[in-house]
């Protein structure tokens, strides 16, 4: 804590007309008070005097020079609740067009497959393989929807590698699939909306229309379509799964390995909607995890990170009692029971998967006690993995008896397969009762990727004059082969030919909906810049948020980012996001906070400010949809002309052309087709061919906008062209799109022309949130070196309003508040220096006293030492961290932490590994007794073995592909970032940590004022001798964090295992039991034994191998 000393006297040294010297103590709070009021006024002088800011709000409401424009303005209210509420209703019909589709999708494949007489005898036919389209088949066309090369009226189909594609099921279900491509073309010219329309079959294979090359790089093709979100959640009612390893000492070696990917398999047969838990047993049991203890978990993507990761640290010792394993997984289960509303898991299909290498004891006691024939609520999977000595059939009968299934996974190429065989078990009651549920599935990357445009990135930068050494950056950003975030609406499809025995589903019928073209529904006009639409699942995650971080496209599975991870977590918002949850329609207002779009500044919006949020759900769907609007966002702006465009533009040649300046545009398509146009300047003059022909299809609400602002800007013409160059630059960002940039240069345009979109630049979007003067600096990480330009230049922004509500009749009498413009200047840093000294007399003598300025996130503006100007920018805990720690420790700043958990680092530089070792295996005596089983001699294993097998001699396993694959120089890791904040406080004083270094006392004295109507802080401090420097780094680093930084592996367990479960509501019905189910139905033939010679074989080829 802070320990205030006596005042500190020294000698402060300033000039009046001349330089004299006086006795004085460390400032007071008054005069603090003082000389921060004094300041103020010095910069907004200097502000009013670089813009003559006046200027614009009061051209923007005069009433008399806009009555004499051909414009005019027209102020829509902004009304929550209309909002919500229309977008619902289109977005309901516009998903309900789609589900009508995949019924009649669905329909057509019942008749098929029904009419359909199968065959032993059938053979290959002719059949369209997405792997096998060539890049000039001539049937291929670019098509606008889907961003690729596709053949528009025929299916393709993708078959996993390890399926043997004449297999007499495979080749079956092709050939009543095939009907499928009459009813997707149809659904296809029907809706011109709808996307990627495919069926899913429970043997494995994918139909999908329309066709298209199926590519994966250089990258392995391990998809299979069964192990997709969509499929998983669409074929099943919801899962509590637990998961149940025998880790005694018969399973050392290959077969515990086997084990660990065959629990990595199964969690990846599992989705949000799934709860599961893993327990490893020997003579006792325990649950696997340090992290969740004996909690089931919800199963979205970081929990099962978590879970693979120390599932890798199984280690098998001991003897196996199986009685023992069972009891305490059904406690487990008793346990999940009893747990409160919300944390019960999915409250359905309950089942425990046994991975084991056999055993005779069947622990009969234990399910007589726990899961009765009678009263039977469980079901028990059980595989018996690797070339077991152990026999198994007790494995079986477990499996037989508890409704489950009995697999065996002999070697690596049988996990994928083998493991998802409880699939079609579980959906045995939904295919009994032809359960028809439509499922809408978590958001996802668009998985299909078009080698025909693999380099659309550098035609795109040629176009544009993007440096080479952007390219990668840009290429993910641009996502020109993907068509982005989805979600699918999905429905099993049953087999119904009369007097079958089939309890299966036939598989899974998916239709694409993409986020955009959700968000097309939405009058994202009426927003504003600060406002946004955004919707959830049952689940609490976002279906979509602009705060959605596009760079999960890299991910294989749905990222599930919960609200809280996007809305910063309060009480407030955790009620609005449990009531979305429950379905309920209400509109609410309170104070909250808001994360920058740079992640660097979180600002406080209460009292006026607060927000509003208006939400209901999405009829015929499982998402909740919302609105957030600022308070101050109370009417939109829509502007007509009395005159013709081109007439407009005829009569006011200049308007296009301002003398000095650079007028800049926003990427929006003013006219149709204009973002993707060639030859782009980002400028005004992209629009002149277009004024010119009359044929132009304008967005007259976008280029009314523009025209009105660009008429605005004449009234500051003259003043920027007059004014003495005492500043870098000025500019004027408007709500139309237009940034006017003074002067025209090549500093000024490289800062600008990034954040052309105003209602994207960090430095807009904060300034129309306030009515304050707003002060920045670039952001740096480290100081700069010393050079022309390694002093950050300030920026100063001020919102322009128009509040006359004469401006339009039907305004009258009513508070009008619509924020036009930001109009900025931006300074050199000796200029707001100066000011400073000017008006705090204690920062003339640099030698005896530190005065800086921050911004609101703790960023330095501008600071009296030398030493420090490099630094302008740069967080102030990083140029001052005792100081930094004191205001955050005191709490005058408060602060935001953010964790990204199970990303990536760059390794050091002399710890980079290499996957060359994985690039080619010995091949393993598993997978010889495979090859050497009686069954091999079948045809179909015989594929199997040489398309799977043979490339797993050859490559990495599943595991290992994904690890080879990333990149050789990173590690995984997670990370921390804070951004800070002021709290209610104006001011503090205080003393820094106490720090002794040889005999001198290094605690130095401090005072901070808040600079009023600006988000500037004024710190006022003792400078620091030079012996006492070493007390920088005793300042412990955590409070005084805030880049984007690796934390150690304890603090991000610590953080991670601490978060508690969130509500969430189960909104599916559970189809779990049928009384009509075949459970004789549980598994294959035991393996055949291979002989001892052949035994003898394996074990001289592996030596010779070995030995080569």
């Amino acid at each position: 804590m802070a320990k205030p000393g006596s005042k500190v006297y020294f000698t402060v040294c300033f000039i009046v007309f001349y330089s004299h010297c006086v006795l004085t103590d460390f400032p007071s709070r008054i005069e603090m008070e003082h000389w921060s009021d004094l300041l103020r006024r010095e910069l907004y002088d200097l502000f009013d005097g670089a813009t003559g800011y006046n200027t614009i709000p009061r051209a923007y409401n005069d009433e008399s020079k806009i009555d004499r424009s051909p414009f005019q303005l027209n102020f829509q209210d902004v009304d929550p609740v209309a909002i919500v509420d229309k977008m619902a209703v289109s977005l309901s019909s516009m998903l309900e067009n789609k589900m009508k589709a995949l019924k009649d999708s669905v329909e057509k494949a019942e008749r098929a497959a029904k009419g359909h007489v199968w065959s032993n005898d059938i053979t290959k036919e002719k059949c369209l393989k997405s792997k096998e389209i060539k890049p000039d088949d001539p049937r291929l066309v670019y098509n606008e929807r889907f961003k690729q090369m596709i053949i528009p009226n025929m299916s393709s189909v993708h078959i996993p590698v390890e399926i043997y594609d004449g297999d007499k099921e495979i080749l079956n279900g092709l050939k009543w699939s095939a009907a499928l491509d009459e009813v997707f073309y149809e659904n296809y010219q029907n809706d011109p909306e709808i996307l990627w329309q495919y069926f899913g079959s429970q043997s494995g294979f994918m139909r999908t229309l329309p066709a298209s090359r199926w590519n994966t790089g250089e990258e392995v093709d391990l998809y299979d379509v069964r192990r997709r979100p969509w499929y998983t959640q669409g074929s099943s009612s919801p899962k509590d799964m637990l998961i149940l390893i025998d880790t005694s000492g018969s399973v050392q070696g290959q077969a515990l390995e086997l084990m660990k990917v065959a629990v990595k398999s199964l969690l990846d047969t599992l989705g949000e909607n799934d709860f599961v838990n893993i327990v490893q047993f020997s003579s006792e049991a325990k649950s696997v995890s340090s992290c969740f203890g004996d909690r089931f978990v919800q199963a979205n993507y970081m929990n099962k990170k978590k879970l693979i990761e120390e599932v890798d640290n199984v280690q098998a010792i001991g003897m196996a009692d199986f009685g023992a394993g069972f009891r305490f997984a059904f406690e487990q289960f008793d346990k999940l029971k009893n747990q409160t509303a919300g944390e019960r898991g999915a409250e359905c299909n309950r089942m425990i998967m046994l991975l084991t290498d056999g055993g005779t004891d069947e622990a009969q006691e234990v399910f007589d006690k726990y899961n009765p024939k009678k009263k039977m609520k469980y079901r028990v999977f059980t595989y018996a993995v690797g070339p077991t000595a152990n026999p198994v059939s007790a494995i079986k009968n477990i499996a037989c008896r508890n409704r489950g299934y009995f697999s065996q996974i002999p070697a690596m190429g049988a996990v994928t397969s083998k493991v998802q065989e409880y699939v079609d078990v579980i959906a045995r009651p939904l295919a009994l009762q032809s359960v028809q549920e439509t499922i809408w599935t978590s958001i996802y990357p668009d998985m299909y990727i078009s080698p025909d445009f693999l380099n659309y990135p550098v035609r795109a930068m040629e176009m544009y004059s993007i440096p080479l050494e952007r390219q990668y950056q840009f290429s993910i950003k641009l996502d020109p082969w993907g068509l982005g975030m989805m979600t699918t609406v999905t429905l099993p499809v049953y087999n119904t030919t009369p007097s079958t025995a089939n309890q299966t589903i036939l598989g899974v019928m998916g239709i694409d909906v993409t986020i955009d073209s959700m968000l097309k529904r939405a009058p994202l006009r009426m927003f504003g810049p600060n406002g946004y639409p955004f919707a959830v699942n049952p689940n609490g995650y976002v279906v979509f948020h602009p705060k959605l971080d596009t760079m999960t496209s890299e991910m294989k599975e749905p990222p599930n980012v919960d609200i809280l991870e996007l809305e910063v977590d309060t009480p407030k918002i955790r009620q609005l996001r449990r009531r979305m949850i429950d379905r309920e329609t209400d509109t609410v207002a309170f104070d909250t906070y808001t994360l920058s779009l740079d992640k660097r500044h979180v600002d406080k919006e209460k009292d006026d400010r607060q927000r509003t949020y208006s939400f209901r759900p999405i009829d015929n769907t499982s998402f909740s949809l919302g609105v957030s609007i600022p308070k101050y966002q109370q009417h939109h702006l829509n502007i007509s002309m009395s005159q013709d465009i081109q007439a407009f533009i005829t009569r006011n040649p200049d308007l296009l052309n301002m003398t000095g300046a650079a007028l800049l545009i926003a990427d929006w398509d003013y006219y149709t087709n204009f973002t993707v146009s060639e030859n782009l300047t980002g400028t005004v003059l992209d629009l002149l061919t277009a004024l010119e022909d009359s044929q132009t299809e304008w967005d007259r609400e976008l280029i009314n906008h523009l025209l009105f602002d660009l008429n605005m800007t004449t009234y500051i013409r003259d003043f920027w062209s007059v004014t003495n160059l005492d500043f870098v630059g000025a500019f004027l960002s408007t709500m139309g799109g237009l940034t006017a940039v003074y002067p025209k240069s090549d500093e000024l345009l490289e800062l600008f022309m990034k954040e052309r979109d105003t209602w994207k630049a960090n430095y807009f979007k904060r300034a129309i949130d306030t009515d304050s003067l707003m002060f920045s600096a670039p952001y740096i990480l480290v100081p700069k070196k010393d050079g022309n330009d390694s002093v950050g230049n300030v920026m100063i922004s001020k919102s322009v309003s128009i509040n006359n509500s004469d401006l339009n009749s039907k305004l009258q009498g009513q508070k009008l508040n619509y924020k036009a413009a930001v109009y900025g200047v931006v300074f050199s840093h000796q200029t707001v220096l100066e000011g400073l000294k000017k008006r705090v007399q204690v920062c003339v003598q640099s030698d005896v006293t530190a005065c800086h300025l921050l911004d609101d996130g703790a960023f330095l503006v501008a600071t009296n030492q030398h030493n420090f100007n490099t630094s302008v920018g740069m967080f102030f805990g990083k140029v001052d961290p005792e100081v930094m720690s004191m205001l955050y420790n005191e709490s005058f700043f408060s602060r935001l932490d953010q964790y990204e958990f199970g990303t990536s680092c760059k390794l050091p530089n002399d710890s980079t590994t290499s996957t060359g070792t994985l690039a080619f295996r010995i091949p393993s005596l598993n997978l010889l007794y495979e090859f050497l089983t009686f069954n091999w001699w079948s045809s179909v294993v015989t594929w199997t073995w040489s398309n799977f097998n043979v490339y797993s001699l050859l490559n990495p396993s599943p595991a290992a592909v994904v690890e080879a694959s990333s990149d050789d120089d990173e590690e995984p890791c997670s990370k921390k970032q804070a951004q800070y904040y002021y709290s209610d406080d104006t001011w503090m004083s205080g003393r820094t940590w106490e720090c002794d270094v040889r005999g001198l006392n290094c605690s130095r004295e401090y005072i901070v004022h808040r600079v009023l109507d600006t988000n500037l802080l004024l710190v006022v401090t003792e400078v620091m001798k030079d012996d006492c420097k070493v007390c920088r780094t005793q300042v412990e680093p955590d409070l005084v964090i805030q880049e984007l930084d690796k934390i150690t592996t304890m603090e991000a367990n610590e953080e991670f295992c601490s978060l508690k479960p969130r509500y969430r509501k189960r909104i599916t019905d559970c189809y779990d039991h049928d009384p009509r189910e075949d459970a004789t139905k549980c598994g294959g033939s035991l393996t055949h034994p291979v002989s001892y010679i052949l035994t003898f074989v394996v074990v001289i080829v592996t030596s010779i191998i070995v030995n080569r």
